[in-house]
């Protein structure tokens, strides 16, 4: 082969090197091109966000609600959200919790509205003598139905995430309430405005305390019961200090407790942040919020006869209507304070109580 031959023959192959390893640089490209975000993006931030409330770490809010909301919201967002919850007023004290949420103390605070006396004057509504659901799940109902048909200003600094009613309440006493001249003189316990004014009518001492000071006040003979929810009987172990005799009022007590976030954190949050999180609480709400007070009186009742005997007394229609017409004068002041805050105090309380005796129309036969 002449000297023409062998040049033709390695530009060939120089031509051929050239074209495969161009074909391997390519080919290589090929396989990336197609989604570089999944190779080489950055991963997405975790977003840290603090729960408060008053409740003990070891109660069923904590373990059953908050945390598996907390549960069901960080697996809706891919963990992209992590919430950590400080129970036990470890962050803020529970009257303060609210406002702690409005000024970014917290992202988010879980509380009773009654603990603020004034400041959620149309929600307090609720808190009044005489307004009485038949149970959680209508009362949690009536509450959420009433919020989004008022609108009311008062919680609009907040996103507010849900709401929600407790069981029928209770005279947890170390002596039987049968009438209404059992409670003459009485040093009785509660935790919200109304309900201390309604005791003062009916003869009683009233002694208002936030719930995690009641332990110790019964056990000094600050007071010798209290009127609540049932399941403070173990939420708060009150069933070693009282409630030898427990007079079921739920004309008397109602408590209502709140579950919102701070505006600015709202607003941070990516869009579709927010849709999951309006999702996996509306769910939440309907199975499992509505049900959850069943379960939670139920305990606080089996804890509390496990320590002692108790009696649970039932007054008669006629008992029950002595003492609503002792505390007419409670809602009367209501619709007159609605109005001086230039609220139409009259279409509210009307408005509350066709939403409350509609929900126990729908609700009433749920044995709670």
């Amino acid at each position: 082969m002449n000297i023409l031959g062998y040049q033709a023959r390695w530009i060939t192959i120089l031509l051929l090197i050239v074209l495969m390893g161009g074909i391997v640089l390519f080919g290589g490209c090929a396989g990336t091109t197609g989604s570089p975000a999944e190779e080489t993006g950055e991963p997405q931030e975790t977003i840290e966000l603090s729960f408060a409330h008053f409740f003990p770490a070891t109660d069923m809010i904590e373990t059953d609600m908050v945390q598996l909301w907390i549960r069901k919201v960080e697996e809706a967002t891919d963990n992209r959200l992590k919430i950590t919850s400080y129970p036990g007023q470890v962050l803020v004290p529970s009257a303060e919790t609210y406002q702690s949420v409005v000024e970014g103390v917290v992202d988010i605070g879980l509380s009773c509205h009654g603990y603020t006396r004034g400041k959620f004057p149309i929600i307090e509504t609720f808190l009044l003598p005489g307004i009485a659901s038949v149970n959680a799940k209508a009362a949690s109902y009536a509450l959420m139905e009433a919020i989004n048909t008022l609108n009311p200003l008062e919680i609009q600094n907040t996103k507010h995430l849900w709401s929600w009613g407790n069981a029928p309440g209770g005279m947890m006493m170390q002596s039987p309430v049968r009438k209404l001249e059992d409670l003459q003189g009485v040093e009785i316990g509660v935790t919200a405005g109304p309900r201390a004014e309604a005791f003062k009518l009916l003869g009683a001492v009233p002694v208002t305390l936030a719930m995690p000071e009641w332990y110790e006040a019964l056990s000094r003979g600050v007071m010798t019961g209290g009127i609540a929810g049932l399941d403070t009987m173990k939420t708060f172990k009150l069933g070693e200090v009282t409630g030898d005799y427990i007079t079921i009022a739920p004309f008397m007590f109602n408590q209502t407790f709140f579950v919102v976030m701070n505006q600015e954190t709202w607003n941070s949050l990516p869009g579709d942040i927010q849709d999951i999180i309006t999702q996996v609480t509306d769910e939440f709400f309907h199975e499992c919020v509505t049900d959850f007070w069943f379960e939670y009186a139920d305990q606080g009742l089996e804890y509390t006869r496990n320590l002692k005997n108790v009696e649970i007394i039932e007054l008669p229609d006629e008992e029950i209507q002595r003492w609503l017409e002792k505390m007419q004068p409670i809602m009367d002041q209501h619709i007159a304070y609605l109005n001086e805050r230039d609220l139409p105090g009259e279409e509210i309380v009307k408005t509350i109580l066709e939403i409350v005796e509609d929900n126990n129309q729908k609700y009433g036969d749920i044995q709670q």
